[in-house]
């Protein structure tokens, strides 16, 4: 068995002009609503936060990510660990709640769609040798 992630946070590498949208339910998630479900998509209630460091100086938003016996490991938060509230956080371009739009919405999700179908097609095509 094969298993792989991928997401629609690869947007903006497979397309520049989508590049720094890639937050969590801000300009990005809320445009892919507005374009899915206009009807559930409140950007007028967009906030910035700002998160608690509790993991030190490689503290990364909600996640540290480091290695451990030369694996990789991602720790990841819940938002009650890194702040009072639920706002959100992301690059000047993603919290601008202007740039939220239907269009920005359609082209990430296409975007990723039209990745996501290729990368699966390419996926399949990796044989992988028997463990035993």
């Amino acid at each position: 068995k094969k298993a792989a992630s991928v997401s629609y946070f690869l947007a903006g590498r497979v397309d520049p002009e989508l590049a720094g949208y890639d937050s969590e339910g801000i300009v990005d998630e809320t445009s892919m609503m507005l374009y899915l479900e206009p009807d559930t998509a409140y950007a007028e209630r967009a906030r910035s936060k700002e998160y608690k460091n509790v993991y030190g100086p490689d503290f990364n938003g909600g996640t540290w990510e480091g290695k451990i016996m030369g694996g990789e490991i991602k720790l990841f938060t819940t938002s009650k660990d890194v702040a009072d509230d639920c706002e959100l956080v992301g690059t000047p371009k993603a919290i601008d709640m202007s740039n939220a739009s239907r269009e920005l919405g359609e082209g990430i999700i296409e975007t990723a769609v039209d990745y996501i179908v290729e990368f699966i097609e390419e996926f399949r095509k990796i044989e992988i040798p028997p463990t035993y």
